[in-house]
Parts: C-alpha cells; sequence; structure tokens
C-alpha cells in the first residue's frame, strides 16, 4: 500500500513539477517595447516655416506600461509647443489634461500627458485606461523654425520614427503639405534609415511617404527640397546655394553603408521566429494544459468516488439504533454532530455523568434568576468511565464550593475575572483532545482509508495550486475547473472520519433522535425506554441541540417545570460560553 501511494505520488508530482518549469519558461519570454499598427502624420507648412503636425498612432502593445509615448524630433534652434492631445477611452476621443507639477493621483489616468524637454527631443507620456496593452493617441503640436530657408531653396529636414525608439511600427503614413502650389518638379523629396518605403509627389502642394514597417535600430528621416519662395516670411538661415549640398548629403548616403540596418531587419527576422515559436509553443501549452486540467480534476474527483466506495465496504456490519444511544457519551455525540466540544459538550458531559450517577443536578430558582446546582456523590466507582468523563467529573469537584455544590452559571461568571483561567483553559483544552482521541480511538481508519485520505490531502492541495498556476501563467480557462476540485478534494479528504460506517450510523441515530424529540404529535413518538431518565435525555438534547423542545416530552418529568429548566439550559449554555470564549481567548 505505501509503495503504491508513493507511485500515485510520483505521477501527480512530475507533472506538477513540469507546470513550475514551464511557468517559469513563459515568464522568461517576456515582450519589450511599443507596438504600433498604424502611425498617421500630417504635416502643414506655414509660411513663416513653422509646421503644425498632427499625429495619429494606434498602439497594439503598450510594452507592458501604463502609458503611451511619443518621441517628437528636436533641432537646436527649434521650439515645440503641444496644442492638443486626445486618447480613446470607452471607444471616444477625450481631450487631455496636461498634468501639473507634482500631480499623481485617481484621475492621471483619465487622459493627462506631460511632457519633457530632453536634449534632442521632447518626450511626451499620454495617461489613460488603456484595454489590453493598446491603445490611440492624437496629438498635434507646432514646431517653430523648422524648415530652413536658403538662398536657392528651402529645405524640411524632419525625422518621425528615431533610430533608438526600441519598438515595432506599420502602416505608416507621412503627408507633407507645403503652403501653396507650385510646379512638382522643383519639388524632390528625400527618405531615409529604412531598406523599404517609398515616396511620391502627389501634385504641387501635397508629398507622401509610405513605409510598409519600421524595427528597432530603423528610422524614418523625411527631407523635401521645394522653393524657398514659398516660405517667404521665413527668416534666411544661410545666404548661399544649398541645392548642390542637398545632392552631395544625398549621394553620400544613397552610397554609405547600411549594413546596420540590414543587421536590424535580421534581429527583427529573428525576434519574430521567436515570437512564432513562442505563440505555437504557448498554444500547445494551452492545449497541453486543458487535458491535463480535465485530467487532474477528473481524477481528483475519481478519488472521492474510491474513496467513498472503500467506506461503503463494511457499512453493512456497523449498525447502530437509537436503542444504542446511550453506548456514546453526549460530549462524542455533539462532537459527532458538529466535529467541536465548546460549551454544550461540557454541559452535555456533566448531565452525562449525571445519569450515570456521579452527579446529582438541581434546578433552581431564586428571585426570578434560575440556575442550576450540581452535587458530587461521593465514593463512586469510576473505573468505567472514559478518561474524559473521569477529567470532566475531576473539574467539577474541582470548582466545587466547601459544602461540594457547584453552581454552574455562578462559577461561570466567576471564573472570567479569576486568575485561574490558564489553568481552567488547559484543563479544557485536555478534556476537549481527550474527547476526540477517545473517538479517533473508535473510529479507527483502515489502512485502505488511511491511503485515501492522505492521497485525497496531497491531491487536493496539488490541484489547487496547480489550478492558480496554470490559469494565471498561461491563461487556461479549463484549470479554473481543478480549483474547486481541488478545493473538494482536500475537504472531503480532510473529513474523512465524519464519512465512515461508525459515524455515519452514529449520525443517523443521533439525526432520527432529534426528529423524534421535535415531534408535536405525542401519539406517534415511540420514545425509546431510555430517554425516561431526565439527566440522559437532558445530556443528550443539549448534544443535538433540542434542549429548547424538551416541552414536548413533558410527560417524563413528572413533577418537574420543563419550562423553567428549558429556560434554565439556555442560561447555562450562555453563560458557559461566554466563560469559554474569554477563557480560550485569554
Amino acid at each position: 500500500m505505501k509503495s503504491k501511494f508513493i507511485k500515485i505520488l510520483s505521477i501527480v508530482v512530475a507533472p506538477v513539477a513540469i507546470i513550475l518549469s514551464l511557468s517559469v519558461f513563459g515568464f522568461a519570454q517576456p515582450q519589450h517595447g511599443y507596438r504600433i499598427s498604424d502611425y498617421e502624420v500630417i504635416v502643414k507648412i506655414a509660411n513663416n516655416g513653422d509646421i503644425d503636425v498632427t499625429e495619429k498612432v494606434k498602439y497594439s502593445f503598450l510594452g507592458n506600461s501604463n502609458n503611451a509615448v511619443i518621441l517628437i524630433d528636436k533641432h537646436d534652434d527649434e521650439e515645440i509647443e503641444i496644442k492638443k492631445v486626445y486618447t480613446l477611452i470607452r471607444d471616444e476621443l477625450i481631450e487631455c489634461e496636461q498634468l501639473s507639477a507634482g500631480q499623481w493621483d485617481a484621475n492621471v489616468f483619465n487622459g493627462t500627458y506631460s511632457v519633457l524637454q530632453e536634449n534632442d527631443l521632447v518626450r511626451l507620456k499620454v495617461y489613460g485606461t488603456f484595454k489590453k496593452q493598446q491603445g490611440m493617441v492624437v496629438v498635434q503640436y507646432i514646431v517653430k523654425n523648422s524648415v530652413k530657408r536658403y538662398a536657392d531653396i528651402a529645405l524640411f529636414d524632419r525625422t518621425f520614427i528615431l533610430e533608438d525608439w526600441n519598438g515595432y511600427a506599420s502602416n505608416i503614413d507621412i503627408e507633407i503639405q507645403l503652403p501653396k502650389y507650385t510646379d512638382a518638379r522643383r519639388i524632390k523629396p528625400y527618405l531615409h534609415g529604412v531598406l523599404v518605403g517609398q515616396n511620391e509627389v502627389l501634385d504641387g502642394r501635397r508629398i507622401k511617404y509610405s513605409i510598409p514597417n519600421t524595427v528597432p535600430g530603423e528610422y524614418i528621416e523625411t527631407r523635401v527640397v521645394f522653393p524657398e519662395n514659398l516660405i517667404k516670411h521665413a527668416p534666411v538661415t544661410e545666404t548661399l546655394d544649398y541645392l548642390e549640398t542637398v545632392f552631395q548629403e544625398e549621394k553620400e548616403y544613397s552610397e554609405s553603408d547600411k549594413s546596420h540596418l540590414l543587421k536590424a531587419r535580421e534581429n527583427a527576422a529573428k525576434e519574430a521566429g521567436k515570437r512564432a515559436w513562442n505563440e505555437k509553443m504557448k498554444q500547445r501549452r494551452k492545449i497541453i494544459f486543458t487535458v491535463i486540467s480535465f485530467f487532474a480534476s477528473f481524477s481528483g474527483l475519481l478519488t472521492i468516488y474510491r474513496a467513498q466506495k472503500e467506506l461503503r465496504t463494511n457499512q453493512e456490519t456497523e449498525k447502530f439504533e437509537l436503542i444504542d444511544i446511550p453506548e456514546l457519551t453526549p460530549q462524542e455525540a455533539y462532537l459527532l454532530l458538529t466535529g467541536k466540544i465548546g460549551a454544550r459538550g461540557i454541559l452535555a458531559g456533566i448531565f452525562g455523568l449525571a445519569s450515570k450517577g456521579f452527579i446529582q443536578p438541581k434546578f433552581i430558582v431564586d428571585r426570578n434568576n434560575s440556575s442550576i446546582c450540581f452535587r458530587i456523590i461521593e465514593n463512586q466507582n469510576t473505573a468505567h468511565l472514559e478518561e474524559s468523563e473521569r477529567d470532566l467529573l475531576k473539574l467539577v469537584k474541582e470548582l466545587s464550593d466547601e459544602s461540594g455544590k457547584f453552581d454552574l452559571i455562578k462559577n461561570a461568571v466567576h471564573t472570567v475575572v479569576t486568575e485561574e483561567k490558564a489553568i481552567i483553559k488547559e484543563k479544557y483544552l485536555n478534556f476537549a483532545n481527550k474527547v476526540k482521541r477517545e473517538h479517533s480511538e473508535k473510529n479507527k481508519l483502515t489502512i485502505n482509508q488511511l491511503y485515501y485520505r492522505n492521497l485525497g490531502l496531497v491531491l487536493g492541495t496539488i490541484l489547487f495550486v496547480a489550478g492558480c498556476i496554470i490559469s494565471v501563467a498561461f491563461s487556461v480557462l479549463s484549470a479554473y475547473l481543478m480549483l474547486p476540485a481541488g478545493f473538494l478534494v482536500f475537504w472531503y479528504s480532510l473529513g474523512i472520519r465524519r464519512r465512515t460506517p461508525y459515524s455515519v450510523e452514529r449520525i443517523k441515530a443521533l439525526t432520527d433522535l432529534r426528529e423524534l424529540i421535535n415531534k408535536t404529535d405525542k401519539k406517534n413518538k415511540n420514545i425509546p425506554d431510555w430517554l425516561s431518565d431526565t439527566n440522559r435525555l437532558i445530556a443528550f438534547s443539549i448534544a443535538i441541540r433540542v434542549e429548547n423542545k424538551l416541552h414536548l416530552l413533558e410527560e417524563l418529568f413528572e413533577d418537574k417545570d420543563v419550562y423553567i429548566i428549558e429556560k434554565t439550559l439556555e442560561r447555562a449554555l450562555i453563560a458557559l460560553n461566554n466563560s469559554l470564549s474569554v477563557i480560550l481567548d485569554s
């Protein structure tokens, strides 16, 4: 049996170890950098050399950050003024507000932005409620003194995607609009920084750049040469002809080494291959873990089924009827029903001792204050008592006064304010532990039952932990099945003693007793003979929580006032429970 348990445990633990290692591997492949799915730019050149720029950027991935960043190229003699910033929130384009100095509160993510001026760029950060690391930002800004004016030409030179921007961009469209129409043959556009891309003069005023995509290491620099008289209100940068210089610069760029751009493409291709492989592995892992989740959950439920089948093996031989209830102590009866001892277990146990002739109870009424007084009957043989009963009897003796009487309610109230709380707490815990130990000795698990109990505890824990890991790390919805399955298996195994034939038969008998006492039809009540002992009746009525229904058996109490008994028992339980709570909390 031990080797069988080890084998099954190994089979269960091995997949979990693989899960843990794969989860580490899965987290070891994070996705870095921004990803732009659409990038549209419209540049309007004014006749004074300033430019009005509108950028519309759609992000498909924000690099696991809570903001979208736009880098704006800035030359030494330029001034950049942010006019408007918009972001998409709940499918609506919202105008953002600039953050004030030191502001960082809950309103930050309702659509705000910050501007940081750096040496050669302006860093614009936009904060919003981005969903699934996706978002859209529209920014409008003016760049003063952007277009350079020479004696023969005007030169627009601007970089829109910077070389050190560690991100990917796709579907890039840039349109540059001149102040007014001119001869299209006098417009000369150039594109730098990418190996693939087109530039086109649409007409005498508009120039269009189309780049399918960029990768980390590439950049987009646009240059447009056009007649200088189109920006006649712009200051002259230099009073010299600059067209030949532009031609020479373009020749040098055309003949320059572009291996770094090829390298960037190669690295991007490798990265894309890795991502594709990771995505493929991710889908495979999802399939594998989906199968594992269903199999593991089914295995857990199968364990419960096999354990239940094992528990029923000898159920036919274990018979326990109403007439057999006196074989139980009242405190064990309460333990069977609730799994605890507490104030009810103590009071039921004391009346159980009274039914065996060791204690004589007396219900008293003094000025409308009812109480219970117990007197120890001396010189009784306690050999046939269980150890927990002897401890309880000893405790009652120790708490009795000089005349040998023990006033339960008065003593319970007094105990709370004495220095003996620690001693009484220790005695109570010893009593409760002995009741549980005696019950366990009577309700021993067989080797097979013990095997399923241990297997269920281990398997339940593993299922729950694996469910947490797989559902979160790999986004496998079926893994959530393992959470309730693991909890159910663990909970079932933890309380397996309550499901043994010993427990089931006795709990059924105690439940039948409760139903019998609760019956209001006295004619159909088949009262067992042992209930004629009122002390035993009170003891088990407390254990099964029907002490307030004793008036339904009023004929058994003869000349006693059963309603006073019920009221006194209620007060006694309240006082004892309050006292016990204070003692255990001390």
